[in-house]
């Protein structure tokens, strides 16, 4: 596929259905077994749309390409120094192009500018292209169970 030209953005509620069939697609290609209306119902509890660092890869014509999400963590923290990365996900169409690795840099610089040093990050063990993914982006494995994989990274 031709390199499309994109900019990262600050999310627009607008975005919220691509960007919610953005994050159940790599959901589904990450193991997720439910359906779209059970994972948009989850999703749309622990999003914070006035709170969370949400960015968006757009293209020229202002489709969404891909997104990142990270929140202050805890959640319920007066101030805090470390953010939870939910998800970094580009469409299938764009990966390949450093679009996802744009998009860390970007979230990372954003929640850095929030005063955040540590950004931590859970996938399903399964996972394995996220696994590589997260190391590409500066992630270590902290821990691993039978199920998940823990990950910190240093801003």
């Amino acid at each position: 596929m031709e390199h499309t030209q994109a900019e990262i953005r600050d999310f627009r509620r607008d975005d919220l259905d691509a960007v919610l069939s953005i994050l159940y697609e790599s959901a589904v290609k990450s193991g997720f077994g439910g359906s779209r209306e059970r994972y948009v119902s989850d999703v749309s509890k622990e999003m914070h749309l006035d709170h969370d660092v949400l960015r968006v890869l757009a293209s020229p014509e202002d489709r969404v390409m891909g997104c990142a999400w990270a929140a202050p963590f805890p959640r319920d923290a007066e101030t805090t120094d470390t953010a939870f990365l939910f998800d970094v996900s580009v469409r299938e169409s764009y990966r390949g192009q450093g679009y996802g690795q744009r998009l860390a840099e970007d979230l990372f610089e954003q929640v850095g500018s929030r005063g955040v040093k540590t950004v931590n990050a859970r996938l399903a063990k399964r996972n394995e292209g996220g696994a590589e993914f997260m190391k590409s982006i500066g992630f270590e494995l902290q821990k691993e169970d039978s199920l998940w994989t823990e990950w910190s990274r240093a801003l």
